[in-house]
């Protein structure tokens, strides 16, 4: 579908970087906000986003667990951090508004962007989290965080590769200052939300704790396996960096707050960190026991048990773990 000759000049074009990470949503978003100026924290945003406390294991543990989400709801959350980023453009090519909804784009990309506005958007490859860093008659180029420099793109193209998904999203800076009670206080109840929320909940699958028992039974579903090739085990080696990273950031997230509110809490936020760090070392043993480069056949039972013996524990420490969310939240 991607146009393959060479690019244009373009007509605008802009220095930038997207952090590193397993997240390429706020890899990308801290990218624009490093164009801005606006110096936060990776711990801090993960947070209070809510990206930190957030688990989605589709059936067969497919890849697309950290993606697979109406993630576009964190922009409800960034002005805790400094930045807004409620213009953005939406659609999916199956639907019946996506041809005027990829002109809104198109346009909104060239305008924003030509007036200085950093922008992100998704899957102009892969379905990932790119920035946009140069603009012209015919199209785009963009930077990913794995190094894909100024690859580029017709705006044919976008909304036009892989699923099928159209967005892009102008980040600016809030005009208001950030509330951090406020920050904390939202985070909370996102994470306690997600963590004992039914299927269905912001799009996902099998959201919080009940990811865990569907990992688990997707640990020897060699059906699943069959119906595609980023399921398990490739989707366990993926998911389980993915969730691992956030869990660490919600660790780091949780050690910060009492700073932010005068020292208060302390003793109840490091014992909650503490249950979070826990999950993030099963979660790190379950990567450990699927690193990538293994074969798509399914691993040894020794493997495989002991996989869900990690996932149990980092079920048992996130229940712990929202137990004192709650109780937080209640002070706060």
């Amino acid at each position: 579908m991607s146009d393959k000759k060479a690019p244009p000049e373009l007509a605008n074009h802009i220095d930038c970087t997207p952090r590193p990470g397993y997240c390429s949503h706020l890899g990308v978003l801290q990218g624009c906000m490093d164009r801005l100026g606006v110096d936060v924290d990776p711990a801090w945003l993960y947070g209070v986003t809510g990206y930190a406390f957030m688990i989605n294991i589709p059936r067969g543990v497919c890849c697309s667990g950290p993606q697979a989400w109406d993630w576009h709801r964190i922009c409800d959350r960034t002005p805790n951090v400094g930045i807004d980023t409620s213009q953005y453009v939406l659609s999916n090519k199956k639907l019946p508004d996506f041809a005027a909804k990829k002109e809104r784009a198109i346009a909104l990309t060239r305008e924003q962007f030509a007036a200085g506005v950093p922008l992100y958007g998704v899957e102009f490859g892969y379905p990932e989290f790119y920035m946009i860093n140069g603009t012209s008659d015919e199209g785009f180029t963009f930077v990913h965080k794995y190094g894909h420099a100024n690859t580029y793109r017709t705006w044919k193209d976008f909304g036009m590769m892989d699923v099928g998904i159209l967005f892009v999203c102008a980040v600016r800076k809030s005009t208001g200052k950030a509330d951090d009670r406020k920050a904390i206080a939202d985070a909370l109840d996102f994470a306690l939300a997600v963590g004992h929320a039914a299927p269905g909940y912001v799009g996902t699958e099998n959201p919080g704790l009940s990811a865990y028992d569907a990992w688990v039974a997707g640990l020897a579903d060699s059906a699943a396996l069959r119906e595609g090739p980023w399921n398990h085990p490739d989707g366990t080696t993926y998911n389980a960096g993915a969730w691992h990273d956030c869990r660490t950031r919600a660790e780091q997230f949780l050690r910060m707050c009492p700073a932010k509110l005068g020292g208060k809490l302390k003793a109840e936020f490091a014992q909650a960190a503490d249950q979070y760090a826990k999950v993030a070392a099963a979660l790190g043993q379950v990567h450990a026991l699927y690193p990538y480069g293994m074969g798509p056949e399914l691993p040894a039972p020794e493997v495989v048990n002991k996989a869900a013996t990690h996932l149990r524990a980092a079920r048992d420490a996130g229940s712990k773990g929202l137990d004192m969310l709650a109780g937080i939240r209640k002070a706060l």
